[in-house]
């Protein structure tokens, strides 16, 4: 079974106690916790990660040096976000500049921190396939396959699932016709169609934990 190491880079003791459920919900996850900005740094310039998952005040001043590290050596890693009730703006920001690919809000919500991390990872996984051009079809069917789908999630659930079963049938298509800059093009358009899906989802989620703090 192939492994995934999450770099989680938190200070808070009660989300770290909140997401170690990941290693035993999730199979082959292998957590590692950093407590500082340093140590952040020092493990993103010496090990891979398949996600990152950071407090949101952690990457907010540049100078900080985590997204610059990220950037340099996991561009196509996601970064989860982690957000409070006073982390609304700055987790917004970093979602509408593409600098975050999702958000856990705090409280944690098990099933939602699974739904996040599993995309996450089909996302990272399928960036990977697209940048060593691994053109044969049956990895990719596979791939678009295992696709998470969550229950009574409505019609945006719905709606990049079909994307998903729809690129397959084209990538077939493709495949056939030898066309592999088609191909190129509609993989590149899926990824971007399940990054703009978890950035609508994870807007909501902020625009939620804002709402409840204030109803509170």
């Amino acid at each position: 079974m192939e492994t995934d190491p999450i770099l989680i880079a938190d200070t808070d003791p009660v989300l770290l106690r909140d997401l170690s459920f990941i290693s035993n919900d999730l199979p082959g996850i292998e957590l590692t916790v950093c407590t500082s900005v340093q140590q952040t740094i020092e493990k993103l310039s010496r090990s891979h990660y398949s996600i990152v998952i950071a407090a949101s005040r952690l990457i907010q001043e540049e100078a900080s040096g985590i997204l610059h590290h990220k950037r340099k050596r996991h561009a196509l890693v996601p970064l989860i976000l982690t957000a409070g009730p006073m982390d609304h703006e700055p987790a917004r920001d970093a979602l509408l500049r593409r600098r975050a690919f999702d958000v856990i809000a705090k409280p944690v919500d098990p099933t939602e921190t699974v739904g996040s991390i599993q995309i996450a990872l089909w996302q990272a996984r399928f960036l990977r396939l697209l940048t060593q051009r691994e053109r044969a079809l049956f990895q990719f069917q596979r791939h678009l396959a295992a696709y998470p789908v969550e229950k009574d999630t409505g019609v945006a659930m719905g709606w990049i699932s079909k994307r998903v079963d729809d690129t397959l049938t084209l990538v077939r298509e493709c495949m056939n016709g030898v066309d592999l800059r088609r191909l190129d093009v509609l993989l590149i358009d899926l990824a971007g169609s399940v990054e703009e899906w978890t950035l609508e989802r994870a807007l909501d989620r902020l625009e939620r934990m804002r709402v409840d703090r204030v109803w509170a």
